[in-house]
């Protein structure tokens, strides 16, 4: 039985993981808006608008590579996924991460497909590209479980500025974890979220008594986990953390905090 690349991707990747807006550029036709590449076609040093020459030749040359048209939005999912072990089983992952020296784009190490980015001290994980008058990269930061997607087009050196970007989300400390209150609690405590059921979003709130490595995670009914909500060190505190399950279908889900002292697992309702 014949089945082409495009199948395969869509029905492998791009579906399962809710990536509507990937194309196998070759093969599927495009039905989302599509930024116009900017080229110095003449040499001038003037970038120009290059969307009208025929692209067949250049994309199709991409295939060895991927091939694919995608969207920011859908690099983060993909990206989740692989590094935290969705796509790959463990020793495919773990091979695919054993990096070699080396300095490219941004980078300071090269594994299988991925590229090590050094970032205030934590290694990240991604890669870049370009082609064209386009240019992406994706750099996840396993640390703060903080994924980012930046798609430009214009064709330039990606990788300096993913980690820019990396830097300024650290920074701004936008992941969903937030300090409540820095008074050491009596007791390490995981507790019920609110609301109660939910629609989309709840709180989830847990003590530390002591500074540690916590992880929050969410499992659906079967017992798969499907999201890691933090996975790193936090002092001693009261913490909350707000989890948008937009994306998620409604049911039973169960969220665990796992620590140092132990974990605790918690029964919540979309």
């Amino acid at each position: 039985m014949h089945t082409d690349i495009s199948e395969q991707l869509h029905s492998r990747f791009f579906t399962p993981l809710n990536m509507n807006e990937s194309f196998f550029e070759v093969q599927d036709t495009i039905t989302m808006p599509y930024a116009h590449n900017w080229v110095d076609l003449n040499g001038d040093g003037i970038l120009d608008d290059a969307s009208f020459v025929p692209t067949t030749a250049i994309y199709s040359a991409t295939i060895g590579a991927g091939g694919v048209t995608s969207r920011p939005e859908n690099l983060v999912k993909w990206q989740r996924a692989l590094y935290r072990g969705s796509i790959l089983n463990q020793t495919s992952l773990n091979q695919m991460l054993t990096f070699r020296n080396a300095v490219i784009s941004g980078a300071n190490g090269y594994g299988l497909g991925t590229m090590r980015y050094s970032i205030n001290g934590v290694n990240c994980f991604g890669h870049g590209g370009n082609l064209f008058g386009y240019t992406a990269v994706m750099i996840y930061n396993p640390q703060d479980s903080i994924s980012i997607a930046i798609m430009m087009n214009k064709d330039l050196d990606g990788g300096p500025v993913g980690k820019s970007f990396m830097i300024t989300v650290i920074t701004n400390n936008p992941v969903g974890i937030r300090t409540v209150s820095t008074v050491v609690p009596d007791k390490f405590s995981l507790y019920q979220n609110y609301p109660n059921p939910f629609n989309p979003e709840t709180i989830i709130k847990f003590d530390l008594t002591s500074k540690q490595h916590a992880k929050l995670s969410v499992t659906n009914i079967l017992g798969e986990e499907i999201s890691i909500l933090y996975n790193g060190n936090l002092q001693a505190g009261e913490y909350s953390y707000k989890w948008d399950a937009l994306n998620y279908p409604g049911g039973i889900y169960f969220y665990k905090l796992q620590t140092e002292d132990g974990f605790v697992v918690k029964r919540c309702c979309f």
